[in-house]
């Protein structure tokens, strides 16, 4: 007999497969949350109506911030070249924003309909109350993601500014793979450029992939 919990769908998002997590490419959380400090919240983000975009290279994933390794094909007629960031390449880290938000653990609708169910879990994440908002001292923002979108897009959409988003997925493997930086596309463009480009264009093999020791942030950024 097929036991039927070998197709159940997980009851938390996290856990899905690798190559199922292609199911949430286009989707936009209906809620999404933001741990923070106390004075943070009421001085700063609530008073002004604004919150405040962080440096990529200030995350505390060393995928996303740290200097790397990156391999990329044929750049001087040599297929698999390995090197390491130069100073003009890790800048761009620094002037790359990101926001991070933690969502809600059963998104399940999402593989049915397109749809995020809210279900108010993504406020009780044990580790986000103690790593962001002062051990459990601080507030849990709750947003609209879609119009969070918007907003981000509209804010940005006179300054040349390309607004990448999605769910971070976690994978050990994966995780510690070189950056990608291998399109011959780019191959009339100097270096540091051709590494922006390829980050760019693989920027979900290379910032939305994090061990599974980051699991239970369920981070949507």
């Amino acid at each position: 007999m097929m036991d039927d919990t070998e197709n159940k769908i997980p009851e938390d998002y996290t856990d899905l497969p690798f190559d199922q997590f292609s199911l949430l490419d286009n989707i936009i959380p209906t809620e999404v949350c933001h741990y923070t400090r106390m004075d943070i919240a009421l001085e700063k983000i609530l008073l002004d109506r604004k919150i405040r975009l962080g440096s990529l290279a200030a995350t505390n994933d060393p995928r996303e911030s740290k200097q790397q390794y990156f391999w990329y094909d044929e750049w001087n007629n040599i297929s698999g070249v390995v090197a390491l960031m130069d100073k003009a390449e890790q800048k761009l880290l620094k002037e790359w924003k990101v926001f991070c938000a933690s969502c809600h653990n059963k998104p399940s609708l999402a593989l049915i309909d397109g749809k995020i169910e809210p279900n108010q879990s993504g406020l009780g994440h044990s580790r986000m109350w103690a790593q962001y908002a002062e051990n459990h001292k601080g507030v849990c923002l709750l947003f609209d993601g879609k119009i969070l979108d918007e907003n981000i897009r509209e804010e940005f959409k006179d300054e040349n500014c390309a607004v990448r988003c999605g769910f971070v997925k976690y994978d050990y493997s994966r995780s510690t793979d070189w950056i990608q930086a291998d399109d011959l596309e780019f191959k009339n463009y100097e270096r540091t450029e051709r590494i922006k480009q390829s980050l760019i264009k693989h920027y979900k093999e290379n910032f939305l992939v994090k061990s599974t020791e980051w699991k239970s942030e369920h981070e949507f950024q």
